[in-house]
């Protein structure tokens, strides 16, 4: 799926791709997100361009991710990012516990998300996949945040 950076500026996607518009990362929010598995983008709102490699992000997207129970895991993400040491999300844990969102100039209340349905957790999977490559195919590599990709899922293409 290519993605032009001015159609990601917009967070429009061909294809039928059904992402929700940027909402704040909040207890109210999560309330609307619904039960069961999906995918999860994760930025900084009311931040300054993140330079990556190719081209400034104008999400600030910090963090791509997946999982089977989609409300939990965003919920696990601002716990973590609100509380140094806290465990449960990996990037969440990361922001908080090193001061990152801070240094970023930002706080727990300036993160923002979108996501997106999945039918199981493969689909979850692919998703993300889909997402990640977009996102290294428009900035020239993955997201701050995001430490892990099966890179061998591009061989070939």
């Amino acid at each position: 799926m290519a993605v032009t950076l001015a159609e990601w500026a917009e967070w429009m996607f061909a294809g039928g791709e059904q992402w929700t518009d940027w909402l704040p990362l909040s207890e109210t929010e999560f309330a609307r997100v619904p039960e069961g598995e999906g995918a999860y983008v994760v930025g900084i709102k009311d931040r300054a361009k993140i330079g990556r490699l190719l081209e400034d992000d104008p999400h600030s997207v910090i963090d791509i991710g997946e999982s089977m129970q989609l409300r939990e895991r965003l919920r696990d993400c601002v716990r973590c990012a609100g509380c140094k040491g806290q465990r449960g999300h990996m990037a969440g844990w990361r922001l908080g516990s090193f001061g990152l969102l801070e240094r970023l100039g930002g706080k727990v209340d300036n993160l923002q998300f979108s996501y997106r349905k999945a039918t199981s957790k493969e689909d979850a999977y692919r998703i993300e996949g889909q997402m990640l490559r977009v996102y290294f195919d428009i900035f020239g590599e993955l997201p701050p945040l995001n430490y892990k990709f099966n890179w061998v899922t591009w061989i070939g293409e």
